[in-house]
C-alpha cells in the first residue's frame, strides 16, 4: 500500500476547503475537475472505455461514456485528475482498459478526491459510506486502507522521534 504525497493531500484539500466541500458526503467530482483546469466532455461513442484524457501543456480535456453507470463515470473523473496532480507524464490516459504503471498511484488519490474527509469520520460499514457518498465500494476500502497505513506511519514517526 502506498501513501499518498504530501504536496497532492494539500492540493486536494484546498480545493475541497476552499470551495467550502469539508463536510460534503458527495464530493462534485466535475465540478472540482473544472476548478483544476478540466475540460469535461461527454460521449456515447467511448465503449468499452470509460473515458479518456488527454493532457499537454496548458491543455487538459477528459471525455466521459456516458452510458457507463454514474459511479464509474464519478471515479473517472477523480482517476484523470489524480494523474495530473500527481505529476504524471502528459500524453493520453484511457480509463477501464489496459492498466499503466501510474493507475495504482491515481486510483488511491482518487479515493482521497472523492472522500477527502467527511465519508470517514463516522465508523460505518463499507457499503453505507459508499452508497451515502456516491462512490463504488473499492474506493472506500482503497480510501480506508491509506488512513490506517498513513496514521501507522505517523506514529511510527512519532516513535522514532521520541528516541533519537
Amino acid at each position: 500500500m502506498r501513501v499518498i504525497p504530501d504536496y497532492a493531500r494539500a492540493h486536494v484539500l484546498e480545493m475541497v476547503d476552499s470551495r467550502g466541500l469539508q463536510y460534503h458526503w458527495r464530493i462534485p467530482a466535475q465540478m472540482m475537475a473544472e476548478w483544476d483546469g478540466w475540460t469535461v466532455q461527454w460521449s456515447n461513442q467511448l465503449d468499452p472505455a470509460l473515458s479518456f484524457s488527454v493532457r499537454v501543456p496548458g491543455w487538459r480535456v477528459m471525455v466521459i461514456n456516458m452510458a457507463a453507470p454514474l459511479l464509474d463515470q464519478r471515479v473517472a473523473i477523480a482517476h484523470h485528475m489524480a494523474h495530473a496532480i500527481l505529476r504524471h507524464p502528459y500524453g493520453l490516459d484511457i480509463y477501464g482498459m489496459e492498466r499503466g504503471p501510474d493507475d495504482d498511484a491515481a486510483d488511491l488519490l482518487a479515493a482521497f478526491i472523492l472522500l477527502p474527509r467527511a465519508g470517514l469520520s463516522v465508523a460505518e460499514d463499507i457499503r453505507t459510506v459508499a452508497e451515502r457518498c456516491d462512490v463504488p465500494a473499492w474506493v472506500v476500502e482503497r480510501r480506508a486502507a491509506e488512513v490506517r497505513e498513513r496514521t501507522l506511519v505517523e506514529e511510527v514517526r512519532g516513535w522514532r522521534g521520541d528516541f533519537m
